[in-house]
């Protein structure tokens, strides 16, 4: 009996990383703006792990102008997102997702404060699906064709088991 739950602690053992590893995923994401690619970002997770992606740029802004000078902020811009993969019984991949992307528009002078500064104009797109796809086959989540910024967005994403 006891060389039976050794010899059975041992297959567990040896099995568990392998199993384990059967679940991991690769998640590739790409956002592209205007027809050029302006992300490219991997991940690897749990199936039914979220991914957190955080805007990675900044922007300075002027805020204010006080006593001739101007005050200064850095506004993140770029993508962010959550995206969740997750295996379906049938060997789908279903693709939960809610995003964002934040792009400078326009940066014009402005004297009226008695003193030149920027004024910067920010366009956003908001994105969010649940999508379902093959392993390994480029799932859209969302694509924007130019709507009142002028500009198109589309995040596709890639799933694969390593």
């Amino acid at each position: 009996m006891k060389h039976a739950l050794l010899l059975a602690a041992a297959i567990f053992a040896i099995a568990s990383p392998v199993l384990q590893a059967a679940d991991r995923l690769q998640v590739n994401t790409e956002v592209t703006v205007d027809g050029k690619v302006v992300h490219h970002m991997t991940a690897y997770v749990a199936n039914g792990e979220k991914i957190h992606y955080s805007r990675n740029k900044t922007h300075e802004v002027v805020t204010g102008v006080v006593a001739g000078k101007p005050h200064k902020k850095l506004e993140p811009i770029g993508f962010e997102a959550n995206i969740t993969p997750r295996i379906t019984s049938d060997g789908e991949v279903l693709i939960t997702s809610s995003a964002s992307y934040v792009g400078v528009n326009s940066e014009s002078p402005d004297t009226s404060a008695g003193s030149s500064i920027k004024i910067t104009d920010f366009w956003q797109h908001r994105l969010g699906a649940t999508r379902l796809g093959d392993l390994g086959e480029r799932i859209s989540l969302d694509h924007l064709e130019k709507s009142s910024s002028g500009h198109t967005v589309d995040v596709a994403v890639t799933v694969t088991r390593t």
